[in-house]
This record gives structure tokens, C-alpha cells and sequence, in this order.
């Protein structure tokens, strides 16, 4: 227990008031107000603690080390400190002018009261919400990875080239399929048909004609009839079979064209497929990284669209703004008391002493500045009288110079004459 005369404060009060920047010397004539200030003091001490407390937390989850995060910590508690203690400290108060309000002291600190607290919610944040952090940022990643998928898709059109390729196997399978059936030309099956009506005319002719020759023997001989039909049948048959033939090899050279071009958009897709899954999971891999980096979580919670979890946000930051701006605002909204009064006195004492030495330093410099020009005037007249008497004592010597000078001349020309 510390004693100032008839006054006593605990060493706890006393450490308070340093925390809240009072002129312990004069709050130790003021008992009325010691608490006041104690309290203040433990605001600030509040407000500091809690503030390196979420130092800690975001400098842990930026650096993973617990020594970094401690001397960010201890950083942060300090500027906070330093802060609140110069926005309490900065305001005085004028006891004869009580009935003035005293707000326009208020916005700027409130202003930066949200400032500092909307930082100081931040770490806090993301210790609440972090399991919403880790779940939205799944849900982000694969979206992501969705829409990266698709873009690349569409960019090498993976989709027409599957249904190309498709399209291509699948009409060479036709082609396949339709050679292993009959010629469908119409012109074939003319030539078929005139073939098979050839056939069936030959069949009623007789290969050989039989006679009786001039000794009445049966002879035979080739029948030119027949010989001619059958030559008109392997006519058709060959042009029948030419007809089919070429359409065969068309058709072949189609069903290998098709099948080619499937064998080469699949070879084409199977390459495109191997460089979006590369830069697909070079993406994965990318956001896998940035999951833990303090900037993504804090604009992944930032822009949740989940109403439950910005009403909590936004609730914890103006818990903290209420924090922080309170050591203000009860510094304005106090009644003037015992150390607002000593304060003004004190200032005043110091100001009229001040000026007291200002007016006598202001009265004595002017003494001097007269002393000297006094001087200055007596000595610049003895200069000029000096000056007189020495411009005086030159003429008269220049006259009685002129004069001696004339009378020689006047004495020369008496004798001349």
C-alpha cells in the first residue's frame, strides 16, 4: 500500500494508472477518481492481452511456427496498446467548458476503433468458424475443379472429339458390315439380273447341232447360237463382277478412311485427356496448398454465403469494436472530476508561468533592443560630429590654402606692373 498524505492506492491501482497514461502525481492528490482510471487502465490491459492473444493465432497459422507467433504476438498486443493508450491519452478535458460536447473527439477514434477491430476479429474468426472455413473451402475447390475441368473440355473439345470418333469407329463398322453383304447398285443388280436371264436362255439352246453327213454318218458341230449367248453371259458376269468389285474396294477404302480418322481423333482425345488431367491436377494440387494459407481462409469466410455464419461474424466484430472504443468513450462521458480540475490547473499554472517568462524574457530582450539603439544613436551623432569637425578643419585649410595662393598671385602681378 502506497501512501501520498492522507491518500492510499494499492500497487495494483498504481500499475493501472501507468497502463492508462494518468499523471500518476497528480492522481494521487485525487482519490474520487482512482478507480476510474484503475478501471480504465484494465480496459486498455484487456483490450491489449486480447489483441496478442489473436496475434498469436493468426501468426501461427501464417508462419506454423510457435516462436514467430509469439513475436507477432507480443508485436500486435503492443501497438494495440500503444494505440488505445495514445486515443485515451490524447483526449483532455476543459472543466470551464463541461457543458461543450466532446464527440468531435469521438469519431476519429471510432473510426479507427473499427479498424483495429476488424483485424482483431480476424483471428478470432477463424478459430469459431473453422470447421465452416474447411468445409466451404472443400466445396470451393471442387467447384474449381469443375468449372477448370469443363473450361478445359470445351477448350480441346473433348466432348465432339468422343462423339467424333464415335461416329467415325461406327461407320466403318457399317461399312464392315454392309461388304459383307451383297452389291446394293442398281447397276449391279441390272447386270445380275441380265446375267441370270442369259443363264437361264443358254440353258435352252443346244451346245452342239447334230446332222447326217453326205456318207449318212451322225456328226456334231458347235452351235454358234450357243456359243454366242454363253459369251454374252461371261460378258455379263464379268461386268457384273468389275461393277462389284470396284464398289468393294470403295466401299473398303471408306471403312479404312473412317476407321482411321476415329483411330486418330481417339489418339488426339487420349492426349488431350492426359493434358487437362496434368493441369487439373496441377490445379488440385495448387488450391490443396492454399487451403492453409491465412489471405484464402479469410476471403473464404469473408464471402460464405451462409447468413448464420456472417450474422455470428459480424456480431463478434462489434463485440470487439465495443471493446475497444469503451476506454474512449467512458473517457468523454465521465463527469469532469477531482483530476480533470488538477490537470486544468496545472496546464494553467504552467501556461501563466510560461507566459510570465515569455512577457519578462519579451520585456528584457526589448530593454536591451532600446539600450542598444540608444547607444547606437549617441554613438552614430559623436561619428557625425567627428565627421563635421573634420570636413570643417579640411575647408578652412583648403581656404586658407586658396587664400595664400591668391595673394602670391596678386603680390606677382603688383610687381610686374
Amino acid at each position: 500500500m502506497k501512501k501520498n498524505s492522507t491518500n492510499s492506492y494499492s500497487g495494483l491501482q498504481y500499475f493501472l494508472w501507468l497502463l492508462a497514461g494518468s499523471e500518476i502525481s497528480v492522481l494521487s492528490k485525487c482519490p474520487n477518481d482512482y478507480n476510474r482510471h484503475a478501471n480504465i487502465g484494465l480496459m486498455i490491459l484487456m483490450t491489449s492481452i486480447f489483441a496478442s492473444f489473436t496475434g498469436f493465432i493468426a501468426g501461427f497459422t501464417f508462419s506454423h511456427s510457435i516462436l514467430g507467433a509469439m513475436l507477432f504476438a507480443v508485436i500486435w498486443g503492443a501497438l494495440i496498446f500503444s494505440l488505445d493508450r495514445s486515443m485515451v491519452n490524447s483526449i483532455k478535458k476543459d472543466p470551464t467548458q463541461a457543458e461543450k460536447s466532446m464527440m468531435q473527439y469521438f469519431w476519429p477514434r471510432f473510426f479507427l476503433a473499427v479498424i483495429l477491430s476488424f483485424f482483431m476479429s480476424i483471428p478470432l474468426d477463424h478459430i469459431v468458424f473453422k470447421s465452416r472455413i474447411e468445409y466451404q473451402l472443400e466445396k470451393n475447390n471442387i467447384n474449381d475443379l469443375k468449372e477448370r475441368s469443363s473450361y478445359l473440355n470445351n477448350k480441346y473439345k473433348t466432348k465432339e472429339d468422343s462423339i467424333e470418333a464415335s461416329k467415325a469407329l461406327n461407320s466403318a463398322e457399317e461399312i464392315e458390315n454392309e461388304l459383307k453383304s451383297d452389291c446394293p447398285l442398281p447397276e449391279y443388280k441390272t447386270k445380275i439380273s441380265e446375267y441370270n436371264t442369259c443363264k437361264s436362255q443358254l440353258t435352252k439352246i443346244k451346245p452342239r447341232i447334230y446332222y447326217t453327213n453326205n456318207d449318212n454318218e451322225l456328226v456334231s458341230r458347235t452351235n454358234p447360237a450357243y456359243t454366242k449367248k454363253k459369251n454374252e453371259c461371261g460378258r455379263l458376269k464379268v461386268e457384273a463382277s468389275q461393277i462389284e468389285s470396284q464398289w468393294r474396294t470403295q466401299k473398303q477404302q471408306e471403312a479404312q478412311s473412317e476407321k482411321m480418322r476415329g483411330l486418330s481423333i481417339k489418339t488426339k482425345k487420349k492426349i488431350n485427356d492426359s493434358i487437362i488431367s496434368v493441369k487439373t491436377d496441377s490445379l488440385e494440387t495448387g488450391l490443396n496448398l492454399m487451403k492453409g494459407s491465412f489471405d484464402t481462409q479469410f476471403v473464404t469466410l469473408f464471402l460464405m454465403p451462409n447468413f448464420g455464419v456472417q450474422f455470428l461474424k459480424w456480431l463478434i466484430f462489434l463485440a470487439l469494436l465495443v471493446i475497444e472504443i469503451l476506454p474512449t468513450y467512458l473517457k468523454l462521458k465521465t463527469p469532469i472530476g477531482q483530476y480533470d480540475w488538477m490537470m486544468y490547473k496545472q496546464e494553467r499554472e504552467t501556461e501563466l508561468e510560461t507566459r510570465s517568462r515569455l512577457n519578462a524574457l519579451e520585456t528584457e530582450l526589448n530593454d536591451i533592443e532600446e539600450y542598444r539603439k540608444n547607444k547606437e544613436i549617441g554613438m552614430n551623432k559623436k561619428i557625425i560630429d567627428k565627421v563635421v569637425d573634420i570636413e570643417e578643419k579640411l575647408a578652412n585649410e583648403m581656404l586658407e590654402e586658396w587664400e595664400s595662393k591668391a595673394r602670391e598671385e596678386m603680390m606677382g602681378n603688383v610687381s610686374k606692373s
